[in-house]
C-alpha cells in the first residue's frame, strides 16, 4: 500500500481587527464601524445585554392579577387533596423488570441530588413509592449554575400494561 505523507504548513497572515484599546475606548461609532469593516471584510460584534429584567406588559399585567392564587411564588406544602379518580398503573404479569446500573455521579452531584430529594420529601411534594421499579434521576446544569434533577423513565416501559380507548364519535 501507498504510504501518504502529510505535510503541515504555517497558516497564510490573515487581516486581524484593530483593537480599539489603542485609542482608550471600548466603544465603536457606527462611522469606525463602517470603516473597520470595509477594511477587514470580516467582523465579529458582541452586543451585551442584560435579560434578567423582565418588564411585564400593561395589557397582561390584569390578568395576572385576577389569576394570581393559580400561579403562587411558592407551592403549598403537602399533596395535593385525594379526587374521585385515583389512577395506578397495572404491569404485565410475567414481565421482567430492568435492572440496569445507575448513573455515575460525581461526590458533589450525589450531595445536590440527595438535598433536592429530602426538600422535595419535607415540603410533601413527593413520597417513598412502594413499587418494585426504581427510576434513575440524574442532574443537569442550569444556565445560572444551579442544578435540575431530570428522572429517566424510559427503560422499564415494556412491562406496563398499555390501555386503549375508544373514543366514540358524538
Amino acid at each position: 500500500m501507498g504510504k501518504t505523507e502529510i505535510v503541515l504548513l504555517p497558516s497564510k497572515d490573515e487581516p486581524t481587527a484593530k483593537s480599539s484599546q489603542e485609542e482608550g475606548s471600548n466603544c465603536l461609532t457606527m462611522s469606525k464601524f463602517m470603516k473597520e469593516s470595509e477594511e477587514c471584510g470580516v467582523m465579529f460584534i458582541l452586543l451585551a445585554k442584560d435579560v434578567r429584567c423582565f418588564e411585564v406588559p400593561r395589557r397582561v399585567q390584569p390578568l395576572l392579577e385576577e389569576f394570581k392564587d393559580v400561579t403562587p411564588d411558592e407551592l403549598p406544602s403537602g399533596l395535593p387533596p385525594l379526587r374521585d379518580i385515583q389512577h395506578h398503573i397495572d404491569l404485565i404479569p410475567g414481565s421482567n423488570l430492568p435492572n440496569k446500573a445507575h448513573y455515575r455521579m460525581s461526590p458533589k452531584e450525589h450531595e445536590e441530588l440527595n438535598k433536592q430529594v429530602m426538600e422535595l420529601l419535607e415540603k410533601g411534594y413527593v413520597r417513598e413509592s412502594m413499587s418494585p421499579c426504581a427510576v434513575s434521576a440524574l442532574l443537569t446544569p442550569k444556565k445560572d449554575g444551579s442544578w435540575r434533577m431530570c428522572v429517566d423513565s424510559r427503560e422499564g416501559m415494556d412491562g406496563f400494561q398499555n390501555f386503549l380507548f375508544s373514543a366514540e364519535l358524538v
